[in-house]
């Protein structure tokens, strides 16, 4: 039992840049109809095929061949039959569902966020679970066998398998989706932070000509200890302050060969940061504070 927890945690992880299937049909970022014209300020997305997304998940290392259920009937979502891929070794199922435009995917209930388990738009067997993501106008949900995926980790070296296959999806995903990355940074005299936020924007029309942006980041944190007496630095509070948000919560440090870490959680937003966003982090130590204000930075 340990152990599946241990996969299915690894597997959350793994692949965050994937999409939770809202049905409320609310409409992101709508704005005033827009048109071409001299000084628009953004371009409308290009739509992809099921052939990008082989092409894709390909080049990012995954061995995919076609094919992986008898009848695609019993799997169509809002009257697309999907085109089914196997990936190995992971030994899970993807259904890819090719929607004419990203208007007609969202206005179809599936938006794009966090990663989300799904349990009534296919049939699972027994022991299985399904997962769905979002890719342009390109609907994707994969199924993977739990009992499967605990026996992948069962050695080190398997384990190291199964995370570097998830990641390849992952930079699939992102490659689809045209994602962008933005690297923020400061240091101070206790803490070096350094907050990696890859993101997407995608601006479409709708059947009335109504621009809309589909739009979503994730930051994820590495804050390396600079004091001289790790022992001592046994309670740790921390707060950060995004553009859209704030979040907080207790820390420890944690050895990662000669050096210490903070773990914090992943920020993850509906928003994308600009060139001239801050994100501020508040680290208290014991009786010792430190305020960080991180900002972009060049690759």
């Amino acid at each position: 039992m340990k152990k599946f927890l241990v996969i299915l945690c690894i597997f959350s992880l793994a692949l965050s840049g994937c999409s939770i299937p809202f049905f409320n049909r609310e409409d992101p970022g709508k704005i005033p109809a827009q048109t071409e014209s001299a000084g628009f300020p953004f371009t409308y997305t290009e739509t992809i095929g099921v052939k990008d997304v082989k092409t894709a998940l390909i080049d990012a290392g995954l061995q995919v061949t076609e094919g992986g259920v008898a009848d695609t009937d019993d799997y169509v979502l809002n009257n697309l039959h999907p085109t089914v891929y196997t990936l190995k070794p992971l030994q899970y199922v993807l259904f890819v569902y090719e929607f004419d435009s990203l208007a007609q995917r969202i206005e179809a209930g599936w938006h794009s966020g966090s990663e989300h388990i799904i349990t009534d738009e296919i049939p699972l067997p027994e022991n299985w679970l399904a997962r769905a993501c979002t890719a342009r106008n390109i609907l994707i949900i994969y199924k993977f066998n739990l009992e499967k995926l605990v026996n992948a980790g069962g050695s080190p070296q398997e384990e190291d398998e199964f995370k570097n296959n998830l990641n390849a999806l992952n930079q699939a995903l992102f490659r689809l989706n045209q994602g962008q990355e933005m690297v923020f940074a400061d240091r101070g005299k206790l803490w070096d932070a350094r907050l990696t936020v890859k993101y997407f924007q995608h601006w479409y029309k709708d059947d009335t000509d109504t621009s809309h942006v589909e739009q979503n980041s994730k930051g994820t944190w590495q804050v390396k200890y600079l004091g001289s007496k790790p022992d001592s630095c046994k309670s740790i509070r921390y707060e950060y302050i995004t553009f859209s948000g704030s979040g907080s919560g207790d820390g420890h440090l944690q050895k990662v060969g000669e050096d210490y870490y903070l773990r914090l959680g992943t920020v993850f937003n509906t928003g994308i940061p600009g060139k001239d966003t801050v994100y501020t982090l508040r680290i208290k130590c014991n009786d010792q504070e430190e305020s960080l204000d991180l900002k972009a930075i060049k690759p």
